[in-house]
């Protein structure tokens, strides 16, 4: 019996080691679709007269894994008030004034969460340089249709210039986050700041420059990083003073970059800054609760006489859309996940991931403030949310429950508890897993 026992564990585990690697497998496989998917957001593609969506295949293909894996007790904890906020955001379909596009919005708040969640199964150094590659190569496709779009061949319809501004800007961060080479560096900085400054992008612009001065890749070459500040301050002050720029951005000629700091009237917010008072004026009437989501998309639009199709604030549209409450909750998953990306540059194993991911949080609080990075999941909350999950995964447990309790077999339909079992590094429940 003895032999018996000794034969059966070892073949026993062999099934158990494949489905792992399977799983693994699929994770890798899913996470590279998602980014691979980036560069078909650039563009509306109609297929015998019915718009696709890339979120919607992307999140097809990631809710089936995400159901069927084990679940990460410290992944959901991490994520806690964003999944907290998610709920809130459904129960609130039930009095929105857009139900169908609400239900929508919900499948692209949905998309990041699921993203993060697969990302605790994935290994970052087996993942990350496929990333940085397919990053890369969505920033060169992007600079294309920007300059086919600056020659006339390609038209707005066709073209969508804020989310792939946007994208490029998350993209960057991930295709410099273990660059070694100089040149390279810069090649990708000047692609991407051919897509912002062509797309006309004001905060994507400052966005690339700050993720370039604070970048990972420059982690431990401070004259390098001083002579990059130094150029891009003169490139800012060039591109400032040309007829185009100033054309765009300010109603005076008169007008200087100080201004654009300090929101003067000649400044062109393109609307924002009279429709932001009008609109959480009329938010505040649905307190504490929030009108629904997707109810400040409808509300700009009726307040703008449709120049507006959404609030290009994100704060005031979770306001207006979940109240104080759900505002709470969007702020306290930003502040927390940028908390815990700082404590793993100073504590945490791999630096450079742990920078990476909180940079791509810090563009994402900045995104919030003009643009929609909640509406953009598949080209740019996604991605931020992935690298997010791959840092979170490293950083050390910090409670010894963490390190002592493992979860096996535990899917969102059944949970099944194992305690009491040292957790292995790079396995669910451990230290890095």
């Amino acid at each position: 019996m003895g032999a018996a026992g000794l034969a059966s564990g070892p073949a026993g585990a062999r099934p158990a080691g494949r489905a792992a690697r399977r799983t693994g497998a699929s994770v890798r496989a899913v996470l590279l679709i998602a980014f691979a998917a980036v560069p078909f957001t650039y563009a509306e593609l109609l297929l015998g007269g019915l718009l696709l969506r890339p979120w919607t295949l992307v999140l097809a293909v990631m809710v089936p894994l995400v159901l069927a894996m084990p679940i990460n007790l410290r992944a959901v904890r991490h994520l806690l008030p964003y999944l907290a906020w998610l709920a809130y955001g459904a129960l609130t379909l039930s009095w929105t004034l857009a139900p169908g596009p609400g239900m929508s919005f919900l499948g692209q708040l949905a998309l990041p969460a699921a993203g993060y969640l697969l990302a605790w199964r994935a290994r970052a150094d087996e993942i990350r340089g496929p990333l940085a590659r397919l990053s890369f190569w969505g920033i060169v496709a992007a600079a294309v249709m920007t300059v086919l779009s600056l020659r006339g061949l390609i038209g707005p319809e066709t073209f969508s210039t804020r989310p792939t501004a946007m994208a490029v800007a998350a993209l960057f961060v991930v295709a410099t986050m273990d660059a070694r080479s100089l040149p390279y560096i810069g090649l990708t900085t000047a692609l991407a700041l051919v897509v912002t400054f062509g797309t006309g992008s004001r905060m994507a612009a400052a966005v690339v420059i700050l993720m370039l001065l604070l970048s990972p890749a420059l982690l431990s070459r401070g004259g390098v990083r001083l002579l990059v500040a130094a150029g891009c301050v003169l490139l800012v002050i060039a591109v400032s003073g040309t007829g185009a720029f100033r054309e765009r951005f300010f109603f005076s000629q008169d007008a200087t970059l100080t201004d654009v700091l300090t929101l003067q009237q000649d400044v062109n917010t393109a609307g924002r800054r009279e429709a932001w008072p009008r609109l959480i004026r009329e938010c505040s009437t649905a307190q504490p609760e929030g009108l629904g989501l997707w109810s400040a998309s409808v509300l700009s639009k009726r307040l703008t006489g449709g120049v507006l199709d959404h609030p290009h604030n994100e704060y005031i549209r979770v306001y207006c859309d979940t109240g104080w409450g759900g505002l709470a909750l969007f702020c306290l998953f930003l502040v927390t996940a940028l908390a815990r990306s700082a404590w793993g540059v100073l504590r945490g194993p791999d630096p450079r991931l742990h920078l990476a991911a909180g940079l791509l949080v810090l563009a994402y609080a900045l995104f919030a403030v003009t643009d929609n990075p909640l509406v953009y999941s598949a080209q740019f909350a996604g991605p931020v949310l992935i690298v997010l999950g791959l840092s979170d995964r490293l950083l050390p447990a910090r409670r010894r429950r963490d390190r002592q309790v493992v979860w096996t077999g535990e899917t969102w339909f059944g949970p099944r508890r194992q305690a009491g079992v040292p957790a292995v590094p790079g396995t669910p429940g451990g230290s890095a897993g």
